[in-house]
């Protein structure tokens, strides 16, 4: 054996504990390894060697768990196909799928992608993503299983995980999925067995819906796809205008929004930021979808849907800056003066004896004569 540095052996005793775990519990305890920042083959392999190195991959290529990529920024959503490809390629990585019943498992980020390419930007990439991976898998005759990994806010992925099965193109959900559960979700859904066992069989049709009913679903129309390509690259380039090239927006995120205050709560399953270059997570506006396409496209109208039910918040987080020093906080767009909430065509504060349970989006709808119809 070599010998390795101090934090490569630090490494090492984790993966030692999981083949231990492994030995001694069964297969089941440990079926999966992850390797976050997915962005090459050689992620794969780098992870395929250090099992290796504890006994969990033999020198047949044989593996006792599965090797996940996730693949988290828009850049990566955007290459995850091509990698997949040339590691399906390889003859000693189909030598490791083989001795996993030709099943490769892929993680895709929605919170990571949301705060590189923003709302819109994101859930496109994440579309198209999906679709590009269930050519490669067919082309290799490998199964495909997608890893969904949601966070409970619009801005982290979240909303109804029964849409968002229905939402996924034809091919992705062929009789299973994953998606993860994270933080106050895992309460509010299942801290109570009644409602638990509810949002259980919510999934469970989702998936069997999605996997039999819509499997027949039509594909997009072209114009549809050129469309939204044309949608999220002005999304995008308003995302990043906005968070990542305006002056002052750190400073008027921080004094906007209660972040933080949630930030130093010890309610959380991670760090409130991974690196001090991006500490938030921001709302953002709801982007126009010609209605003939929302009504049409599952995944067009859950996404309309979630960013109507966040930008209420946002026009509030703005109208609580607006008494405070601007001058000192407040970012200044290239073209000028922070933008007025309103004219943004963000709904107004809620008025206080409105019903709590009544998001304020759908409250303005109806104000403005879009909760009816004449008949």
């Amino acid at each position: 054996h070599l010998r390795y540095s101090e934090e490569a052996e630090k490494e090492l005793k984790i993966f030692r504990v999981a083949a231990d775990f492994i030995r001694i519990f069964g297969p089941q305890a440990i079926e999966n390894m992850i390797i976050s920042k997915g962005e090459s083959v050689s992620d794969l392999l780098e992870l395929a060697l250090l099992n290796k190195e504890v006994g969990l991959i033999d020198h047949k290529g044989s593996s006792k768990i599965n090797i996940i990529p996730l693949f988290e920024t828009i850049d990566d959503l955007q290459r995850c196909a091509d990698v997949m490809d040339q590691a399906f390629s390889l003859p000693i990585y189909r030598r490791l799928l083989e001795s996993r019943s030709n099943l490769q498992e892929v993680m895709l980020g929605y919170s990571d992608s949301n705060k590189d390419g923003g709302f819109v930007t994101s859930g496109w990439e994440l579309y198209k993503a999906e679709l590009r991976l269930i050519e490669i898998f067919k082309k290799h005759n490998i199964s495909l299983r997608l890893f969904h990994g949601r966070g409970g806010s619009v801005g982290r992925g979240g909303g109804p995980s029964y849409d968002a099965i229905l939402a996924q193109p034809q091919g992705a959900v062929d009789g299973s999925i994953r998606i993860t559960e994270q933080g106050e979700i895992i309460a509010s859904k299942y801290s109570n067995p009644e409602v638990g066992r509810r949002n259980l069989e919510i999934l469970a049709a989702a998936t069997l819906e999605a996997s039999l009913v819509h499997s027949d679903q039509p594909q997009p129309k072209p114009d549809y796809l050129i469309a939204m390509d044309e949608i999220s690259e002005h999304a995008f380039r308003a995302y990043r205008g906005l968070v990542y090239e305006t002056d002052g927006f750190l400073d008027y995120f921080w004094n906007a929004t209660v972040i933080n205050e949630i930030a130093t709560l010890n309610i959380g399953s991670r760090p409130a930021s991974r690196s001090p270059s991006w500490p938030f997570q921001p709302r953002r506006r709801a982007e126009r979808c010609p209605r003939d396409h929302r009504r049409r496209r599952p995944r067009a109208r859950r996404h309309h849907d979630d960013a109507a039910r966040d930008r209420g918040d946002a026009g509030l987080y703005g109208r609580r800056h607006a008494g405070r020093d601007q001058g000192r906080h407040a970012p200044r767009p290239r073209g000028g003066r922070l933008p007025d909430p309103a004219e943004q065509h963000l709904p107004p504060v809620p008025p206080a004896g409105r019903r709590p349970d009544c998001p304020a989006g759908l409250a303005h709808s109806f104000r403005r004569g879009e909760g009816t119809q004449k008949r």
